[in-house]
């Protein structure tokens, strides 16, 4: 993977402890670079790859509904984890608090978490990484390009940004490799009080909003999306029609579980529709 991806937040010694993956923002198993990165780490030092997540509660405002789409998608990624004989840890709490804990108890070697540009994300960043004395490692997983190399400065107009960022796309714009497995499953307790969690939740309908990484369902939505709406598009010249893909997309990918809400990244995607294009 292009390292220009990561970057360090604590630097130090690895312990020789598991590596354990903070998932946070991209909550998948698939195309997830902070978890492969992890898991490269893991297989450098021979030792496993832990995955864990913590469920804060009341965040940013979010309802029932969304908290109940959102423990939906986990259980499949922990289901998908544990094909992969990685262990998947549920906290619930301050990540603050509750992630240097983790690793104090289960003596991770080295911790890696995903980017969120948002402030509560970036301030639990700075609190766990003040409460732990190993490595810690902050992976874009989720933009096509890594926020941090797309523009040195905030950008104010789409036409001036989009040009810098075309740039960076034969750069970025790759496949994943696949997920190794652990060589074996550690024999360790992996039960976090997530089901009582899920079961303080109301069972609302979800409508069309579909959670996890597998559906057939998902994947037909992406390829209607592709190949007849963008599609018709393109033939007008219209390479990026801004409001037809913020309308459609915007529900899946924006709410609480972003990108493992469908069956792959926006990468994936990007690299779907940039067929068309070609």
């Amino acid at each position: 993977m292009n390292t220009k991806r990561i970057r360090p937040i604590l630097s130090g010694k690895p312990g020789k402890g598991p590596v354990a993956y903070w998932m946070s923002r991209d909550q998948r198993v698939e195309d997830n670079w902070a978890l492969l990165f992890a898991r490269k780490i893991a297989f450098e030092a021979d030792v496993p790859v832990f995955v864990v997540f913590c469920l804060a509660d009341g965040f940013l405002g979010a309802i029932r509904r969304q908290y109940e789409f959102m423990l939906r998608g986990l259980q499949e990624v922990e289901a998908a984890l544990a094909r992969k004989k990685i262990p998947f840890f549920f906290l619930r709490g301050d990540p603050e608090e509750e992630i240097p804990d983790f690793i104090e108890r289960y003596d991770i070697g080295t911790l890696v978490t995903d980017f969120s540009p948002l402030r509560i994300k970036r301030t639990w960043t700075e609190k766990v990484a003040s409460g732990i004395n190993v490595p810690f490692f902050e992976v874009d997983a989720h933009n096509v390009v890594p926020c941090w190399e797309a523009s040195k400065k905030q950008e104010y107009a789409a036409h001036t940004f989009r040009p810098k960022l075309s740039r960076f796309l034969p750069e970025f714009l790759t496949e994943y490799p696949e997920l190794e497995a652990n060589t074996e499953f550690p024999e360790i307790a992996a039960s976090s009080g997530k089901s009582e969690t899920f079961s303080e939740v109301q069972k609302n309908g979800i409508g069309t909003l579909f959670p996890g990484e597998f559906l057939e369902d998902k994947a037909g939505f992406l390829h209607d999306l592709a190949f007849s709406k963008l599609e018709k598009q393109l033939h007008k010249k219209l390479w990026m029609n801004f409001s037809l893909i913020s309308l459609t997309l915007t529900p899946p990918c924006e709410m609480t579980q972003l990108k493992m809400s469908y069956p792959t990244s926006l990468l994936i995607c990007t690299l779907d529709i940039s067929q068309l294009k070609g």
